[in-house]
This record gives C-alpha cells, structure tokens and sequence, in this order.
C-alpha cells in the first residue's frame, strides 16, 4: 500500500468530500464467517471521518474500503470454518528494503479475519507491509491447510495499490514447497499442483514480488491484511503433561478426559481422516524421543477407536522433536513443544 504525501489543503479538500459521500453509508468489517461459507460482512455505522491522515508522515490511506467478500476474479470468498479458518500465530517477520513506516510494522495485524478497511485507522493501519522483497511467516494453530476441490487459500492483500507475494506452504516449518503468487488484493490459492495427496500444512510463507507493484512510499511492498485456509480441518493440541505422566505412553485420567471432551466437541462430524501427531522436546536421545512420541500417538488413537473412530480413517504418527512449535532453549517452550495433536479432516 505505497501512499503519497497529501498537503494540509488538498487533504482537507478531499476529506470535505468523501464526508459527504461516507456519511449515512455503512461499512463492511469483519464477521465472524464467509459469503458461501462462514464468513459474511457485518456493518457498522460511519465514522466522521472517512480518512486516516498520518500524524507524522503524512500518509495519505484513500477513502473507507468495505472488507472483500469476492476475489480479485469476481468469485465469493468461501471459508467454510468463519473466523476460525485465518492464521493464529506469527513465526518470522522479515522486513524488505526499503522498509515501510513504523505504522506498517506490526506482523500480528495479518491474523484473523480480515479487518483493513482504509479510512480512520485511530491507531495503526491494520495490516502489515512486508516491505520491498520482505517476508511473513504465518501458522495455522486450529486448523490447517489442505488440498481440496477449487481454492485452499485466500490472501488478503490491502490498499489502493496492487502488490503481489510469492506463497509458500510447509507441514513442519522447515522444509518449504512453491505453492502459487498471490496478485495482490484478494487471492485465491489452488495448493493442487504443489501439495502430496492427504497432506496437512500447518505455515505459510509470503514473499514480496520486488518485481512488481509500487516499489516506492512509505508501505513499500505488498500489505497482508490476513491469510485464510479453506479446507474444512480441525486441529487440536493437547499437552503431553495433561495425557501422560513423565516417560510413560499410559494416558491418565485426566487425559482421558481431556480426550473426550475433544470428541464431545466434534460429536455429530463424519471425517474423512483423523491422524494423531505425538511431539517431543529435544531432551534425551532422537530415537528415544520418536520412539515415545509414536507410542503415545497410538494410545491416543487406540482410545479414539474404542470411542467409535473407525480405525479405517485412523492414523497416528510421531515425530518426536522433529516439528517444535516454540524454542526448546526454555523451560515453557519445551512444554509447549510436549504435546499431542488431533487433526480432523472433512465432517463439516
């Protein structure tokens, strides 16, 4: 969203304008699901001020924008999960050169439900600019991406100028598949010709185009406002200390328990696939750690069956400390890294 300075004069001109024109209007924000799906517009009533005029750059945002709920083809967004379908976690940041104000700095304005609009931004503008030839790094933390019929991503790109970023996917964060270009505005993403049959993603990589797009202003760059998957897939993380005791693959009542009230909440679903993932901390032996993880895995899924999850659709996997979430240089990140994941496909 590359923007030019505006005089004191010409703003004002221009402000008296779109005034006039916003006032009695509504405004499209985020809801809590999508046109086909889960995800629609609400409305609010308009601000006074239809523009958002930097305090210090002067930068120069344009009028309100309602939030899309078609592509940059014409197509309705559908996002079947709602609100629940957008990225939850920000794993890397790197800003391009030349980098964008400190406005378009903040890398969490790209998660959840898209919220950019334009207009009066009291604060900050919410999206991120990654800058010229700059990245973001994303994780889906409830639910995942897959391949399926049509588009598996929506990039929510924002502001008056067009700017396009590289998409890349991966199942553990470390080994990173092409998956498409996002144009700018809002597009859509097939994974098809890049994805493995059954596999699940868990990040998103976005790189600018340097090569295309306004390369100038103060948001050099494109400016995520938020990343969607389609794909209709449940994630659960449960932590190892709530299932296991120490060393041990025997699940404890509390464990058991905790299991159940997964299934209570996905009671009436009918999934294609339902795969259990044990992780581990780095503490010990790599064999060991793996050895450990798949155990507990399988008296995961052993439980799902004897709960009524056909074995057919079941698989459990470890990865011991393979696929970390969190650094397992500290104590909370080793726990977090402890853990068991439920991913359910399809159902909905």
């Amino acid at each position: 969203m590359s923007t030019a300075p505006a005089t004191p004069r010409a703003f004002r001109a221009f402000r008296a304008l779109f005034t006039k024109i916003a006032k009695g209007s509504l405004l499209a924000v985020a809801g809590a699901g999508c046109a086909g799906g889960g995800y629609t517009p609400q409305f609010l009533a308009p601000s006074e001020d239809p523009f958002f005029y930097g305090h210090d750059s002067g930068a120069f945002l344009g009028p309100i924008e309602p939030i899309p709920d078609h592509d940059a083809d014409g197509n309705a967004i559908r996002l079947p999960r709602g609100a629940a379908s957008f990225a939850d976690e920000v794993i890397e940041y790197r800003m391009g050169n030349p980098r964008p104000v400190e406005e378009g700095r903040n890398a969490e304005a790209a998660l959840g439900p898209p919220d950019y609009q334009g207009g009066p931004v009291l604060e900050a503008p919410r999206a991120v600019s990654l800058g010229q030839g700059g990245s973001l790094t994303l994780r889906f933390a409830d639910n995942a991406l897959i391949d399926a019929e049509g588009p598996d991503l929506y990039i929510f790109e924002s502001g008056p100028d067009v700017e396009a970023s590289f998409v890349e996917i991966s199942a553990d964060g470390r080994e990173w598949i092409q998956a498409g270009r996002a144009g700018g505005h809002v597009s859509a993403i097939d994974i098809a010709s890049a994805a493995k049959p059954g596999q699940v993603y868990s990040y998103v990589r976005l790189t600018d185009d340097i090569a295309q797009g306004n390369r100038g202003g103060e948001w050099p760059g494109a400016d995520i406002d938020a990343v969607g998957a389609v794909g209709a897939v449940v994630r659960v993380e449960l932590s190892s200390e709530v299932l296991f005791a120490f060393d041990s693959d025997r699940l404890l009542p509390g464990g058991v328990s905790a299991l159940d009230g997964v299934l209570d909440k996905i009671a009436g679903r009918s999934p294609s696939h339902v795969t259990v993932l044990g992780h581990t901390d780095n503490i010990g032996e790599d064999a060991y750690n793996l050895d450990l993880s798949r155990r507990r895995a399988e008296s995961v899924a052993k439980l799902l069956e004897e709960r009524g999850i056909s074995r057919s659709i079941l698989t459990a996997t470890g990865h011991g400390e393979a696929r970390p979430v969190a650094d397992n240089g500290s104590p909370e990140g080793r726990r977090r890294n402890r853990r068991v994941e439920i991913v359910i496909v399809g159902g909905d």
